[in-house]
This record gives structure tokens, C-alpha cells and sequence, in this order.
């Protein structure tokens, strides 16, 4: 099984505290294996990650592969190794492919929100800004006042569990992964 561990550009963790800084490969060689760290527990004490089925809840600015090894506690929203390496970094994991996702998960429940507000275009309107921001057709600033109107799309996809499903394989796609 591939695991993944988001961090920051600097190689800290973005989410949920962890002051530990990552060793970030250089080239094309692995990064050099953390400390280990006994008596491991979720979310106090080692390394956090997770697999492609729990990347949905943890997206960040930067994904790397990683490899584990020693004790290693499973949890249904990440694990916790004793030891961990960054393998490399997924280059797929982007701006415009992370846009892209998100308009996608959005657009999924577009309908749920249009069935409630039928004359509140709004979300459609920023799910489309979304896109063409990915894509190069706008700047930031409209791309930003159109998000704004977005939030309650987002809101929806959230309280939608069998949502998860598809947003783990559109993740996917955008990955590369199969």
C-alpha cells in the first residue's frame, strides 16, 4: 500500500500541530529516515499518515510518498508509524489539479443546493471561477470574490458521506494513481 504525508513547502506539518521538520529528498534520492519515536499514539506521539482512501480530509500544500517501518498504529482517519521517510514528492499534487478537485467535489452537490435555492446562482458561478482560475482565464481576485459565494456548496458536499467515495477517486485521477 502507498501512504502519503501532507506538509508544508519548509517540510513541517500544516495540519493539526507536530513540530517536527521532514527531511525533504533532494533529486531523485529518498529522504533520510526521522528519528524513531517509541511508544507511538495517534495524534501525540510519532509520525502521521495517511493512504489515498483518508487524503480527502488532510489536503495540503505539499504531498510526498512515504515509507514506514517499526510499530505502526491504524486508525480509520491516518496512521502513526515509529519511524518514517519521504520517498518523493508527488508532483501531481498541484494548484490547478487541487482547483480542479475541489470544483469537481462541489459541483457533485451542486444540485442539492440549487434544489434548496433554486434562484442562487452564486455557487455555480464560483465553482466555474474555480476552474478558470485553475486554468489561467482569471486572476486571483475574482477567483477569490466568487469562492467567497462558494461556501455553502462546500458546506453541503461536507454533510454528504457517500460523497467520499467519488471524492477518493477524482482524487485519484488528478494523482495519477491508480
Amino acid at each position: 500500500m502507498t501512504y502519503y504525508k501532507v506538509l508544508a513547502a519548509d517540510g513541517v506539518s500544516p495540519q493539526h500541530g507536530g513540530s517536527g521538520k521532514w527531511f525533504i529528498p533532494k533529486g531523485k534520492r529518498m529522504g533520510k529516515w526521522m528519528p524513531a519515536i517509541k511508544d507511538i499514539q495517534p495524534c501525540a506521539r510519532g509520525y502521521h499518515f495517511v493512504n489515498i482512501e483518508q487524503l480527502p480530509q488532510w489536503i495540503g500544500p505539499t504531498l510526498y510518498e512515504i515509507e514506514v517501518r517499526g510499530q505502526v498504529i491504524h486508525e480509520a482517519d491516518k496512521s502513526v508509524a515509529e519511524q518514517a521517510r519521504l520517498i518523493r514528492k508527488v508532483e501531481t499534487w498541484n494548484d490547478k489539479n487541487l482547483r480542479l478537485y475541489a470544483a469537481d467535489c462541489a459541483k457533485r452537490v451542486l444540485g442539492l443546493y440549487e434544489k434548496q435555492y433554486p434562484k442562487d446562482d452564486r455557487p455555480r458561478k464560483a465553482i466555474q471561477a474555480a476552474r478558470d482560475f485553475a486554468n489561467g482565464l482569471i486572476n486571483k481576485d475574482a477567483a477569490n470574490a466568487a469562492a467567497n459565494a462558494a461556501y455553502a456548496a462546500a458546506y453541503a458536499a461536507a454533510a454528504y458521506a457517500d460523497e467520499k467515495t467519488w471524492q477518493i477517486e477524482r482524487l485519484k485521477y488528478y494523482l495519477g494513481v491508480a
